[in-house]
């Protein structure tokens, strides 16, 4: 039930990037850093906060991977996407974010994906 709630209150949050248009992708992964960081700061400690996110995490590196395969036409250039833990790649968000503020998330996550072999 709680996992339920924080996942209508992030689709509902007053978060300008959530409702902003000409997104290139939505949910957390869609947001800044500033933001990412922010929220971080706000729900600390929070499994369902980072279950959440490790959740979109996934779903954006499937989405990407399938992308590459789909304009490649073969699945060649294709990634193994499950080579880290969700809590890995969380961890790693978390550091690019500290480190990049003025970034958004989601090039953290094709800076990750990239870093793949």
């Amino acid at each position: 039930m709680r996992v339920l709630f924080i996942l209508i209150f992030f689709i509902f949050s007053n978060n300008s990037n959530a409702y902003s248009e000409g997104m290139v992708t939505w949910g957390t992964t869609g947001s800044n850093c500033k933001s990412f960081n922010s929220n971080l700061v706000k729900y600390n400690g929070s499994d369902d906060f980072e279950e959440i996110v490790q959740a979109e995490i996934r779903a954006f590196l499937t989405g990407y991977n399938m992308y590459i395969g789909i304009r490649d036409g073969t699945a060649d250039n294709m990634k193994i996407i499950n080579q880290d833990s969700s809590e890995f790649i969380f961890s790693y968000i978390k550091n690019y974010c500290k480190k990049k503020k003025d970034s958004a998330v989601f090039m953290g996550l094709v800076e990750y994906f990239n870093e793949l072999k």
